[in-house]
């Protein structure tokens, strides 16, 4: 993820299919300092679609109160 944001990648959308063991693992590699913002998704399989999302940001994101949504400060 960190050659990701290397190479100017903003943010990452990430759908996991794991174990909840792997899932931990990722969340403990995340750095705020050196990646981009990530969204993952929850998906359920009674409806067949992703129903919700968790935006974690990066270090100088910030949160649109009008909007609630993360933005880069310019």
């Amino acid at each position: 993820m960190a050659l990701l944001k290397n190479r100017g990648v903003k943010k990452v959308h990430l759908a996991l299919a794991a174990s909840p063991s792997i899932c931990i693992r990722l969340g403990r590699h995340f750095d705020q300092r050196n990646l981009p913002e990530v969204t993952v998704y929850q998906f359920d399989r009674s409806s067949n679609r992703y129903t919700w999302g968790v935006e974690i940001a990066s270090i100088g994101t910030q949160i649109d109160p009008k909007k609630g949504k993360l933005v880069q400060p310019n």
